[in-house]
């Protein structure tokens, strides 16, 4: 179940992950984000979009959040005036994220979340919030109200989150949901009240054929209506009985609610692990390897990106710390136009930024397709499949996706 506050910020909803984005975004854009978001295809996907529309400069990057459901996980980035909140984390309760004071983005993953929460630094208008299942919308907040775990009674998830103190108007929404899944097991006791339309109608008995059977009217009662929202088209239906002697409802299959994607859906969309291979008559899952990307240098030095890297005619990492101590990369530099150390690669989760360290003569960006551009000095530019980096005095630097 999700519930957004109508404003003025673009919201891309799938059930693979959701994306909250400026409302000068161009719709071809939204479209594109829409579809990768729809596949399943992550967080790198969706900032190579971004990064084709605005370029690689991290200061032409529009502020977003992005969060995107693979297995029990929620992957979060952030960038600028905004927040993400994750209730109910299976490892830390709590887990706020936000994109303020920060040069790049910040990320995050949070582990079977209960709800995960959205909001942008826009004035709420209204305390007005909508259901929304998948599409795009313009919001100011979303609250997203994942599924129970299986290992808990139905809304029992939901009954925890009613506590969860949660920014205007969604604080409201949260506190009415879980009301409203959190009921009880025995059915409950129907309530008659007074009604100020009649509580009895006569009812004629027809024959099958059609002829009047008798004209004894019969009472029919009228149950008490409950103020509040009505979730009954979000959750299912409830078959309410009456009488001493009803049975329980029988308990909820949780093993799929209709927005949970099952195994083979995941293995579709490559998100999945294949299924196990069978070592001496029992299952073993194949774990997959972390993939790092690779710079070739032109000088013949090929380096793995398992960390950070340091280029120049002699690298120093006297400003980093000895468990982020990156590679040493030394170039020859005759005609001494590259600095000491003139570049720094960067890993920051699934992206890697270069970073040129305020050097004389600069480095250039020299992508395919595209017109050479000189690096901003101590600004991070993402980097892509491909991409190559001039130093100078003929040197160049490759750098290689994972394959």
């Amino acid at each position: 179940m999700r519930r957004y506050s109508p404003g003025t910020w673009f919201g891309v909803v799938t059930d693979a992950g959701i994306a909250i984005l400026p409302g000068y975004i161009a719709p071809s854009l939204l479209e594109r984000i829409y579809r990768q978001l729809e596949a399943g295809n992550g967080l790198g996907a969706l900032l190579d979009a971004l990064t084709t529309e605005f370029g690689t400069g991290l200061s032409s990057l529009p502020p977003f959040a992005i969060v995107t459901f693979v297995g029990d996980e929620a992957r979060i980035a952030v960038r600028g005036a905004l927040t993400v909140t994750a209730e109910g984390d299976a490892e830390q309760g709590h887990l706020r994220v936000s994109g303020a004071r920060v040069t790049t983005w910040s990320e995050s993953v949070s582990v079977s979340p209960a709800t995960i929460s959205i909001e942008t630094d826009a004035p709420t208008a209204t305390p007005l919030t909508l259901p929304i299942a998948t599409g795009v919308v313009l919001l100011n907040s979303l609250l997203a109200l994942m599924r129970p775990s299986a290992d808990t009674s139905p809304g029992e998830n939901l009954a925890e989150a009613e506590d969860i103190e949660y920014p205007a108007p969604v604080a409201a929404l949260a506190g009415a949901a879980a009301e409203v899944a959190a009921r009880p097991e025995a059915a409950p006791e129907v309530v008659f009240v007074e009604s100020p339309v009649p509580v009895s109608w006569p009812v004629e008995a027809v024959s099958p054929g059609g002829a009047e059977a008798g004209t004894q009217a019969e009472t029919l009662a009228v149950p008490e209506f409950t103020q509040g929202l009505d979730y009954d088209g979000l959750w299912g239906s409830s078959d309410r009985t009456s009488g001493a002697g009803a049975e329980p409802a029988p308990p909820i299959d949780t093993d799929h609610d209709g927005e949970t994607l099952s195994l083979e859906q995941l293995r579709a969309l490559g998100l999945a692990p294949a299924a196990p291979s069978m070592v001496s008559g029992r299952p073993s899952w194949a774990v997959a390897p972390v993939r790092h990307g690779r710079l070739l240098v032109s000088n013949g030095v090929e380096v793995l990106l398992d960390r950070g890297a340091v280029i120049g005619r002699k690298p120093s990492a006297a400003r980093f710390t000895a468990d982020r101590m990156p590679h040493l990369i030394t170039v020859p530099s005759p005609q001494q136009d590259i600095s000491r150390s003139h570049l720094e690669v960067r890993c920051e989760g699934e992206s890697v930024l270069a970073v040129d360290l305020g050097t004389t003569n600069g480095t250039r960006l020299l992508r395919p397709g595209t017109d050479p551009v000189r690096l901003h000095p101590q600004e991070p530019t993402m980097l892509v499949h491909g991409d190559v980096l001039d130093l100078g005095d003929a040197i160049t630097v490759t750098y290689r996706e994972p394959e």
